[in-house]
């Protein structure tokens, strides 16, 4: 009776243990204003910064392949696939060490030449390396899933943020909250959920799109040109002084920020209610060296989709579950310094 007892209290120890495993990876911006994060791998613990990818994507290092051999990564194979050369290697995330397998394109006509990154997001070939599969499936995580929290998206000289994989990081959500999980698009080949139309500036509607993708490349967040004209006009109604320049990849730059109001959207609930995401005018602008500043926000054309740029994550604590294919949602705790 005792050993049993023992074994139970071993298991529950033990299964305790694992069901709470999260690997926190500090976030960057880099000068491309990028969300990056820096990682050590192979034998000689080569430092290299990687982006984490949420669309179509691998795990790739760009470089030589004599870099990843006197890392001291392991050479698996030609990938013919992607027209790479395959190795394995273990990676350093955070405090956790994992092995990892990446490819090391062989020349420009790679299908993932020039990439740095991690892949989180869907893996639809075999062929693709997936660090939330790979790591889900060596017992690392018990959850394939990965959520993203930020602090400052305005900064590339501290950490921005976390990446927490696998568990999510419950200091990270506003007390008394609880994840929303979001409707699922069918057909798309990222993350994503469904908007009700609900789009706003103030109170003054503009048009908004049925499909909302969450970036993590970029802090611009992307609107129908439509939308994108009607946030414009807002501005002009209430006097706000800006200068519009469509031949500049359609920047636009303002002298201050004072009358912006915040833009709400509406997304879907997997329940069919809704589920309002603010972003405020310290989100979706950006204050530049000469005291203007600059509109986080482009228009997109021929496409019913909103992209939400980075800035959203420093009020919502975002998880993406890669089994299910669906986004979830919550309030973000607001703090000075992040726990890992």
């Amino acid at each position: 009776m005792r050993s049993i007892f023992a074994f139970i209290l071993i298991f529950a120890v033990v299964f305790g243990t694992i069901s709470n495993q999260r690997i926190s990876v500090p976030l960057k911006i880099n000068d491309k204003q990028q969300l990056f994060f820096t990682v050590k791998y192979g034998e000689k613990q080569c430092q290299v910064d990687l982006i984490p990818a949420i669309n179509f994507c691998s795990n790739v290092i760009t470089e030589p392949s004599q870099v990843a051999d006197q890392c001291g990564s392991v050479y698996i194979g030609e990938n013919n696939f992607v027209k790479s050369r395959d190795y394995s290697a273990k990676f350093q995330l955070g405090n956790t060490q994992t092995n990892l397998q990446f490819s090391v394109p062989n020349g420009s006509q790679s299908m993932f030449y020039g990439a740095q990154e991690l892949c989180f997001g869907f893996q639809n070939y075999a062929e693709q390396q997936n660090t939330l599969i790979e790591l889900f499936q060596s017992g690392q995580l018990t959850e394939e899933r990965f959520y993203v929290g930020l602090n400052n998206a305005q900064t590339s000289s501290a950490s921005a943020g976390y990446l927490d994989i696998g568990a999510a990081n419950e200091s990270q959500i506003k007390a008394g909250s609880d994840f929303v999980k979001l409707s699922t698009s069918t057909g798309e080949s990222q993350y994503s959920t469904n908007s009700n139309r609900n789009l706003n500036y103030g109170s003054q509607k503009l048009q908004g799109g049925s499909i909302v993708f969450f970036s993590l490349d970029s802090p611009f967040t992307q609107l129908s040109i439509f939308a994108f004209q009607d946030l414009l006009s807002a501005f002009s109604q209430q006097g706000v002084e800006y200068t519009y320049l469509p031949d500049q990849d359609y920047a636009v730059y303002l002298n201050s920020i004072e009358q912006l109001q915040n833009i709400t959207l509406g997304l879907v609930a997997q329940d069919g209610s809704a589920y309002n995401v603010t972003l405020t005018s310290q989100q979706y602008t950006k204050q530049l060296n000469n005291s203007q500043y600059q509109l986080l926000i482009v228009p997109q054309f021929y496409t019913n989709s909103i992209t939400l740029g980075y800035p959203v994550f420093e009020s919502y604590y975002v998880g993406f579950d890669l089994p299910h294919r669906q986004i979830l949602i919550v309030e973000k705790a607001q703090q000075n310094t992040f726990e890992a």
